[in-house]
């Protein structure tokens, strides 16, 4: 096929490394499941969400091991060309239309993040004016729009997974630096001085208080506070844990992608974020 590499079949030359493959993976994952994963643990309450994280884990698992059957079996590099050979053409569109949906949905959500954060970051090393507010705070549009000139839009433009492999890393260490911060930093332990005695939870980690003593709300429960709560936050905790949505072309790039290499590659980057997200 025109484009093809020839040894392998595959749409891209494999060139990435497994270690630049597991930063990759990890990357995909990792980010989300920090910000959203408290929400979700104050929802569904400490015994029965971790339950269901290890569940989601291992369906994280097998939905990449059967990626990575079908990746190799139909020499694809992406999900439409996959899909495409599979099922027929019309079903490479479908598949093309539902990953730009999804890249865009996840696009906004990032963006409305780093918008809110950009100003925090400027106020801290830039001093304020005499109204109190930094003229980035008061920017907030203009800044996001050169960060992604200048950084987001080039990465997102590479069409060799091999050349994220540094800011991959670099956002791999940032992501157990947060882990670090939550594990040095937090209060853990009881505080029952602030527990109501029919609360029902038990706190494992205490809100920081901010020189004020913690809403008993706040109390980590062990299971969740109701149906509705369950419903709106088990699909946050299923998207912190979607690592499929990535890992057809990281596993597409992967140098001689032999079934142990492939393997090695679920297990290890799915331990790494399963860790991660059970220490925070």
């Amino acid at each position: 096929m025109d484009g093809e590499d020839e040894e392998s079949g595959l749409s891209v030359a494999p060139t990435s490394s497994l270690s630049a493959a597991l930063s990759n993976v990890v990357m995909a994952v990792l980010g989300a499941g920090q910000l959203t994963l408290p929400y979700v643990m104050s929802q569904l309450g400490f015994a029965f969400g971790m339950l269901l994280l290890v569940c989601f884990a291992l369906v994280a698992v097998y939905s990449s091991a059967l990626l990575r059957a079908l990746t190799a079996s139909t020499k694809a590099a992406t999900y439409g060309d996959m899909l495409g050979r599979a099922l027929g053409p019309r079903w490479k569109t479908a598949c093309a239309v539902v990953v730009v949906l999804y890249a865009f949905g996840t696009a906004v959500s990032y963006f409305l993040i780093i918008r809110e954060q950009l100003h925090r970051i400027a106020a801290f090393f830039l001093p304020t004016s005499d109204t109190g507010a930094t003229p980035w705070e008061e920017n907030k549009v203009f800044m996001l729009v050169v960060v992604t000139a200048l950084v987001v839009y080039p990465l997102s433009a590479l069409r060799d997974l091999t050349a994220l492999r540094f800011s991959s890393s670099l956002g791999s260490l940032f992501a157990l630096y947060i882990t670090s911060v939550v594990c040095l930093y937090a209060p853990w332990g009881a505080d029952r001085h602030h527990i109501r005695e029919d609360d029902g939870g038990v706190v494992l980690l205490r809100v920081c208080r901010g020189g004020h003593p913690p809403s008993p709300d706040l109390a980590p429960r062990l299971w969740p506070r109701s149906f509705a709560a369950f419903a709106a936050a088990s699909p946050l905790l299923a998207f912190a844990l979607n690592s499929g949505w990535a890992f057809v072309p990281v596993f597409a790039s992967l140098r001689d992608p032999t079934p142990f290499r492939g393997a090695t590659l679920i297990l290890v980057s799915h331990a790494i974020i399963a860790v991660n997200y059970l220490i925070i």
